[in-house]
């Protein structure tokens, strides 16, 4: 399939085939090549051979690959790793020498087959194959517009963050790469139509997030589609938090509940397309009472709404998805969106309480502890078990990922856990860019700011530091736990992309924690 595409592709540089659409040779066709190039070079074994049964076969297999597609190789680091592959890959196949009758035997459907012939003209195609990398360097750069210095700098970048001190620098590159190349179709990402889609620069990095996780390790490997879809998904997220926020930021207080009503309607209508009047019933508030103002603003609000849910629920899920997990997830939604009303009624609330001070951190009087506010709305604000759920969904190829009750309870705890730690990375991140935007951080607690605290734990930001230190351990034991049990029912593929799907939340935390993303990031 790989020398069928290069040819196509040749055939297209030379004009021939100029009426193709864009998508297909600036997106689907640059992507595919890439990451037969990057999975073939990540799956090589130590002796140089590609499968799990020294098969020289196969190797050739992969030797055909990286010989036709190196030319998508991109920067100098990344060539000459597939020309190190591809020469102890030809080295394997030369000192196999004489080869038994079953040397070369695949599984096929349910059997092991051979047909020596065959096998033989693959391993010597494979030997003799031009290398393409310098001959076709050019064409790559004609599909898609990968810039050596950004590659370079997020290189840099990601390979300073602790969790990929171990990583190959040649895989944190070609995640990199991957990143940019998603982000062709991304860019025009505008979930809400506003006109003005997320910088490319804040989707490069938010895309490297889950290709340098998925690549991290040869087992992981989800599909394009689940990448792409999860990639989108975060996206998504960045613009709905940002709309939502200027959205309610200046809303009077007793709208929280008209809104709250309108997702309770939103979520128990069997149709999400469908939109009741706005004029409809309120069982809290008088319509009567609200000026018109305020009710354009509240219309507009529930449009995005009703936008968003079907963005997520619909068009990031194929129609597969499992009715359970469905369900599960729109019920996560509507968490998510009534957490953000609360939490943009928290910072009307900080914002009458600054301080005179320029330096002092202001405190909010929500009428919970920092406990209970961490563990409800602050970690459905941060919509991080959107997306376990997402992705479960979306693993689970239509059925149940986790069947029994004691594996749901231990799901949803890990959710919770990778939310609740997501939560204090990200604001041990952002402690003085929030406090410079007045924005609710966790350190505008009281308990943060009692003497006793700040004498025997230290300031503010030590203390949110420990608990998320302390948090990070209860992760790692939730997962251990779940993932235990999922390796021993021989659900070891799922076990594997749930740690996958916790690297990339590592990934974006150290990266909150160490460059604010979110800020200086994006422009």
């Amino acid at each position: 399939m790989c020398e069928a595409l290069m040819s196509y592709i040749q055939r297209w540089s030379e004009g021939h085939l100029a009426a193709l659409p864009d998508d297909l040779m600036k997106f689907q066709l640059p992507i595919t090549l890439f990451q037969s190039l990057i999975r073939t070079l990540r799956t090589q074994n130590q002796d140089g051979s590609w499968g799990s049964s020294n098969s020289a076969e196969e190797t050739a297999y992969a030797v055909l690959i990286l010989k036709s597609v190196a030319p998508f190789s991109f920067t100098n680091m990344i060539s000459a790793e597939i020309k190190d592959a591809i020469n102890r890959g030809v080295q394997f196949i030369l000192t196999k020498g004489q080869r038994s009758q079953t040397d070369d035997q695949l599984w096929l459907d349910k059997t092991l087959y051979a047909i020596p012939t065959v096998s033989d003209s693959y391993i010597m195609a494979a030997l003799q194959a031009e290398d393409t990398i310098d001959k076709l360097a050019e064409i790559p750069h004609m599909l898609a517009n990968v810039s050596t210095a950004m590659v370079l700098k997020m290189t840099e970048y990601f390979s300073r963050l602790p969790s990929q001190m171990e990583t190959p620098k040649w895989v944190i590159q070609a995640s990199v790469i991957e990143a940019i190349l998603f982000g062709y179709r991304l860019k025009t990402l505008d979930v809400f139509s506003t006109g003005g889609a997320l910088g490319e620069k804040y989707i490069k990095y938010g895309a490297c997030f889950w290709t340098l996780a998925n690549n991290s390790s040869p087992e992981y490997l989800l599909s394009t589609w689940v990448v792409y879809s999860m990639i989108e998904l975060s996206i998504g997220i960045f613009q709905e938090d940002e709309l939502m926020e200027k959205s309610l930021v200046n809303l009077p207080d007793f709208t929280t509940d008209m809104i709250a009503d309108y997702i309770d309607e939103l979520c128990n209508e069997t149709a999400l397309c469908k939109d009741s009047s706005l004029h409809g019933h309120s069982s809290r508030t008088n319509i009567s009472d609200v000026n018109e103002e305020t009710l354009t603003r509240l219309k507009s609000i529930r449009e995005n709404i009703g936008t968003w849910f079907r963005f997520v629920l619909d068009d990031n899920l194929k129609a597969n998805t499992s009715p359970y997990h469905r369900r599960d997830l729109q019920k996560e939604l509507e968490m998510s969106t009534l957490a953000a009303t609360q939490q943009a009624k928290a910072h009307r609330s900080l914002n009458n309480r600054l301080p005179h001070s320029g330096t002092e951190c202001a405190t909010v009087s929500t009428g919970q502890t920092f406990y209970t506010w961490l563990h409800t709305s602050a970690v459905h604000d941060v919509k991080s078990a959107v997306v376990s759920k997402s992705l479960v969904c979306k693993i689970g190829n239509g059925g149940d990922v986790f069947p029994t009750a004691r594996e749901k309870y231990l799901a949803e705890k890990l959710w919770r856990q990778i939310s609740v730690e997501g939560r204090l990375w990200n604001d041990f991140g952002s402690i003085e860019r929030d406090r410079l935007a007045s924005n609710l951080n966790s350190v505008n607690f009281p308990e943060f700011s009692s003497p006793q605290s700040l004498l025997l734990d230290g300031d503010v930001g030590t203390q949110l530091l420990q608990l998320a230190e302390y948090e990070h351990k209860c992760t790692l034991s939730c997962l251990n736990d779940l993932t235990q049990i999922l390796d021993s029912t021989g659900r070891q593929t799922i076990s594997l992309y749930l740690q996958m799907y916790y690297r990339c939340c590592v990934i974006y935390s150290e990266t909150c924690v160490k460059y604010a993303f979110g800020s200086t990031t994006a422009t």
